[in-house]
């Protein structure tokens, strides 16, 4: 423990003028019984009351903004704890060594922290009135089924993180927002009944799995592009056509299996045929499922990743122009070694960025500004009507009226489409 509380014994108030408590305050004080922290000190970090056997009742006040769970490790006779509403992070401690008989609330009961192995068992029930169950409640639990009531709005990720028990989760609310990776590592779980359709890829983001890996290896020397069948369905593709995009998935297959042919093959396939199931079409619906059964847990390997929403994990990565010219999108200038790209507006709009030039710094070492080139497309790849490449640093896109004009351009389509407002370019 901390020297100025080494001589702290039995029912302790912490002073109001005190605005922090030092690493390991009160750790190991087997004769502290009870403490009442006031709003004040703003955070409960990781080893203030860590082994404190005889600590039996803690009172956190209003004020306190973050708590480590990890400093109530060890407190073999604390059985209850209820945090103040006004804590908006509360972090785990990854051994939970915690003695709670009970639940962690906060006060309005709105939020669940914690729940024990002791209370839920292996089947339970959120109690109504919970809005958010919070990032670690259930981690490593034994649970094997939980359902959450229509109260649940929001599940954080890693709430049931390595539960590897967890086989049904039953949501009430089909507006309940569930973060990536809420049930990461849940490796036993089979079924969330839900009454929003849950895709089969939504298990991938709601386990914190990645679905796709990719493979930016060139064709290498076979010449798919000079095939006519390469430009009649580009073009095609660049329209929406999800069939065409199914059959251009068919026309990597083949090649694929062309003497000299290389993994650039295979991922163009899978790119293509996982847009077009995207899209609704049969065939690829079919597909895909049986790809899922023949691949359970592993990774979709794509030319480059198909984001259907900006919030999915993966929604940036990078390109050269010569082998996305290659997958079917002779938009990008194939001497362009590192396009940045990056899905909006729920994967409506794409961004594309790539160097372009710069000013060196000045005999002082100062001033050195570096250029880029933006320009918009649609999910197509197709340049967004009415706008132009822009050119210029990162502050001249705070302040230049010609990028403004062109983010208002790409606002107003994104409007037109989806009825909603782009958030942010």
């Amino acid at each position: 423990m901390h020297k100025e509380y080494e001589n702290v014994k039995g029912d302790y108030i912490i002073p109001e003028n005190v605005r922090y408590l030092p690493w390991g305050a009160f750790r190991e004080n087997n004769e502290l019984t009870s403490v009442v922290v006031h709003g004040n000190i703003s955070s409960i970090d990781s080893s203030e009351f860590v082994n404190c056997e005889n600590l039996q009742s803690v009172t956190l006040k209003e004020g306190i903004k973050t708590v480590d769970m990890s400093s109530f490790s060890g407190c073999k006779k604390l059985t209850s704890l209820i945090l103040p509403d006004s804590v908006y992070r509360c972090s785990q401690c990854e051994s939970k060594r915690y003695y709670f008989s009970e639940p962690v609330f906060n006060a309005s009961r709105t939020v669940l922290f914690l729940c024990p192995n002791s209370v839920s068992g292996d089947k339970w029930t959120v109690p109504d009135g919970i809005r958010v169950i919070n990032a670690g409640a259930f981690k490593k639990s034994d649970i094997r089924e939980i359902t959450l009531p229509v109260s649940v709005t929001r599940i954080l990720s890693n709430a049931f993180a390595k539960c590897s028990k967890l086989e049904k989760v039953t949501v009430m609310n089909p507006n309940t927002q569930i973060c990536y990776g809420a049930f990461l590592d849940c490796d036993s779980l089979k079924e969330i009944v839900w009454d929003k359709p849950l895709l089969p890829e939504d298990y991938y983001i709601l386990r914190g799995k990645e679905l796709f890996e990719t493979n930016t290896k060139e064709c290498g020397n076979l010449n798919h592009m000079s095939d006519s069948k390469f430009d009649k369905l580009q073009k095609l593709c660049a329209k929406g056509d999800a069939q065409a995009m199914y059959d251009f998935g068919e026309f990597f297959s083949m090649w694929s299996k062309v003497p000299g042919a290389n993994a650039f093959y295979k991922g163009a396939e899978n790119y293509w045929k996982y847009y077009a199931y995207c899209l609704g079409n049969e065939k690829a619906d079919i597909w895909f499922e049986n790809w899922l059964k023949d691949n359970n847990g592993k990774k979709l390997e794509v030319v480059i990743p198909v984001i259907r929403s900006e919030g999915y994990k993966g929604g940036q990565f990078t390109a050269g122009g010569k082998i996305l010219n290659q997958l079917g999108f002779p938009f990008f200038d194939p001497n362009e070694e590192e396009n940045y790209i990056r899905y909006l507006g729920e994967g409506h709009i794409v961004e594309v960025c790539a160097f372009d030039d710069y000013d060196p710094a000045d005999e002082y070492g100062y001033g050195m500004e570096e250029y880029y080139r933006w320009w918009y497309l649609d999910k197509y790849m197709q340049r967004i009507p009415g706008t132009k490449n822009y050119v210029g640093s990162e502050r001249d896109k705070r302040r230049d009226g010609q990028y403004e004009e062109l983010k208002n351009t790409v606002a107003e389509y994104f409007r037109k489409i989806t009825g909603k407002k782009l958030m942010s370019l």
